[in-house]
């Protein structure tokens, strides 16, 4: 499995088990699920940011290198996480 697929599943059993363990009554329970939840969404805004500074840049460039960096990077988010999504799910 690639990260592109990985990735997601990992942070959808973070947040599951997190909610799981909220609905039970015990203290240490309810604990863990909360520190599952904090780590669920930390993992998901880190795997958001890459792509967020990317058009941060292309949209707030102070230069044109800049610019042509921050294009580069979006664009390989852009073009190349569908194509690989497309190989995985042909490979399925």
């Amino acid at each position: 499995m690639t990260p592109t697929v990985v990735l997601p599943v990992v942070i959808g059993v973070l947040y599951a088990a997190g909610v799981y363990l909220l609905l039970d009554r015990s203290l240490t329970r309810v604990l863990l699920g909360f520190l599952l939840l904090g780590n669920a969404t930390n993992l998901l805004l880190l795997s958001t940011g890459v792509t967020a500074v990317a058009s941060w840049g292309v949209a707030l460039a102070p230069g044109f290198s800049t610019f042509l960096v921050a294009w580069a990077v979006q664009g390989f988010y852009v073009v190349w996480l569908p194509l690989e999504i497309a190989i995985v799910h042909r490979r399925t």
